[in-house]
């Protein structure tokens, strides 16, 4: 009979069995004990002892439980990020609606106070507009006070159309604006808008070149259709290099496809985004170069909107701009009635100014008026030309190569150009002799402090707000000429050989000559044969001639002159450094103490030491 034992376990009988099986045991080290009883012989056999090592299964092992940590580690590290970059992307999402929110009530605080101060202008433009239409419409009034009434009576529609724009913006953007669907002739339409603006730009060299069919027919409303045209030609003829303006129309798979294409300066690609943004439209700013004008651009892309179409910009720099709108087929209203729309109501004549010949005048001094606002330029050299010769120019690029052909003595230009600003045109002619000492007035309608701070660093002698006073502006003319005539006479007669010194005259010559004297004492302040006549061997001449020189340019003694210069070294030892008295007389030059407590107690009225102490040192 065979018996087995595990550790110190009971003996378990097996039998007559010589095999053993175990199951579900734990891994580990054991130690099986193993014995027979003989009954034949009555006898038990000697205990046999077998280690056993059970190994554990492979996801047991060390190795194992290492993976199993990693693993772990990263599932907790994974679930954190997860968890973690969830808040962030909440935060930010909370944050950009927080912030369109905040961008939303500004932009509506701003909207809803120029509405209201649009609403306010409304009276005092009507009784503008009212009296001056009442002036032109006089007979035999003269070509001046024509002209005038005329540039305020454009000035009037100007802010007329500024104000409808807005409101209009307004009611587009609160929804109560609506388009009314109708049956157009958008050939006809366009046909009229573009007859307008060549009569208006007549003048100006710029042509306008239709290509389209006529009899086009489309379903849109009228108002919307002729202000989307007005403000993308205007605003084609305004940033034209002089070339032709190109109008392009036709109708492609159920789309109405208008382009409107000009060669100029184009726009930037990185403000394209923006020429339409209506939160960026309240806070333009104006740059060099393409800037956006007012509220007319952003007005056309809100009607293009309501007109469920799209409008896209493409633009290289210096060649050519195109804004190409596409308008979706929309079914007509039944119900609206069509209304004639005059497309004259929204143009505004922009090149109707004569252009006036100054005559030019011996003996009066002429004034520079550089401008690219042709009214602008109109009416300062009108308000000049009667006391001065007036030379105007209405592009900055070409304002430098005028200025070198023709005399001028003095400027007036507007800070924000097209092509180079005041800022840049300044640099540029006071960096050149040939023009750096004319006076330049800088007329303009930024009051910004910084961008007033920059020009007059830039060069400029004078900043002007606009809108400015026109005797205001005369006489600060008067008074900058009157000032370079003042140099010129001071400069040009004896008087300016001499300088005020002391209270007295002293010609600039002996004032160069004490500055060598004085830099000869202050050079040789330690030399102990530092004398009038050491002086007067630098400077190479005669004690004597020296003596009646020194005598000729100041009441004081050469001795006393040297004496006080060592003094004042010695002054300037005893506050600042901290040398014994004994160093200082011979830093300072003194040949013994004795002699320069002698000095120094004639000129301060004390010791060194006593110096030192009222000086709370």
């Amino acid at each position: 009979t065979y018996y087995y034992k595990i550790g110190n376990g009971q003996w378990v009988d097996n039998g007559n069995s010589s095999t053993i099986s175990f199951t579900e045991i734990s891994p580990g080290n054991y130690d099986l004990y193993i014995k027979y009883y003989n009954k034949m012989l009555n006898k038990e056999s000697y205990i046999r002892k077998l280690s056993i090592n059970i190994l554990p299964p492979w996801y047991q092992t060390k190795y194992a439980y290492v993976i199993w940590f990693l693993l772990g580690g990263s599932l907790v590290f994974s679930i954190f990020w997860f968890v973690s970059k969830r808040r962030k992307k909440f935060r930010k999402e909370e944050s950009i609606r927080n912030e369109q929110r905040r961008k939303e009530e500004i932009y509506e605080a701003k909207l809803n106070f120029f509405t209201d101060i649009a609403h306010e202008f409304c009276t005092p433009l009507t009784l503008i507009s009212g009296p001056c239409n009442l002036i032109i419409s006089q007979k035999n009034i003269s070509p001046a006070v024509a002209g005038y009434a005329d540039i305020i009576n454009r000035n009037a529609k100007r802010m007329n159309l500024l104000i409808s724009d807005l409101m209009d913006f307004k009611q587009m953007e609160a929804g109560y604006k609506l388009p009314e669907i109708t049956r157009l002739d958008v050939s006809g339409i366009a046909d009229r808008i573009t007859d307008m603006f060549m009569i208006n730009t007549s003048g100006s060299g710029i042509k306008m070149k239709k290509y389209y069919f006529a009899g086009i027919m489309w379903n849109s409303d009228e108002k919307f259709l002729t202000t989307i045209l007005v403000n993308l030609i205007s605003n084609a003829i305004k940033y034209s290099n002089g070339e032709s303006v190109i109008v392009e129309m036709c109708v492609e798979q159920e789309n109405l496809i208008i382009k409107v294409i000009n060669k100029g300066q184009g726009i930037p690609e990185n403000e394209i985004a923006g020429i339409f943004d209506r939160f960026s439209v309240l806070d333009n700013k104006k740059k060099n170069g393409w800037k956006q004008n007012g509220l007319g651009l952003t007005v056309t892309a809100s009607m293009i909107k309501l007109l469920s179409g799209n409008i896209e910009v493409t633009s290289i720099p210096d060649e050519v701009t195109s804004f190409v709108v596409t308008l979706p087929y929309l079914e007509p209203d039944g119900t609206k009635l069509k209304n004639e729309y005059d497309p004259d109501d929204t143009i505004l004549y922009e090149y109707s100014l004569p252009q006036t010949k100054y005559e030019y005048k011996e003996g009066r001094l002429t004034v520079t008026v550089i401008d690219d606002d042709p009214e602008m330029l109109w009416l300062i050299c009108n308000i000049v030309s009667d006391e001065f010769n007036v030379l105007p120019i209405n592009n900055s690029s070409k304002a430098i190569e005028t200025l070198s052909c023709n005399h001028t003595d003095i400027i007036l230009c507007d800070i924000i150009m097209k092509d180079m600003d005041s800022i840049q045109l300044s640099k540029a002619l006071k960096s050149d002799k040939s023009t750096s000492h004319i006076p330049l007035i800088i007329v303009s309608a930024v009051h910004s402090i910084e961008v007033q701070t920059e020009a007059l660093n830039a060069g400029a002698e004078l900043y002007v707000t606009k809108p400015f006073d026109a005797k205001y502006l005369k006489t600060t003319i008067r008074r900058l000429l009157g000032r370079k005539e003042d140099l010129k006479d001071y400069f040009s007669s004896p008087l300016s050989m001499y300088e005020l010194n002391m209270g007295k005259l002293q010609h600039t010559e002996d004032r160069k000559f004490l500055k060598k004297v004085y830099g000869i004492i202050s050079k040789n302040i330690q030399n102990q044969d530092l004398s009038p006549e050491f002086i007067a061997s630098e400077l190479g001449m005669s004690v004597r001639t020296l003596y009646r020189k020194m005598k000729d340019v100041t009441d004081k003694g050469l001795l006393e002159i040297i004496r006080n210069g060592k003094l004042t070294v010695a002054e300037d030892l005893l506050l600042k450094s901290k040398f014994t008295i004994d160093e200082i007389v011979f830093k300072s030059g003194f040949s013994n103490r004795a002699s320069f407590y002698r000095s120094f107690a004639k000129k301060y009225g004390c010791t060194p030491t006593e110096f030192i102490e009222k000086n709370n040192i």
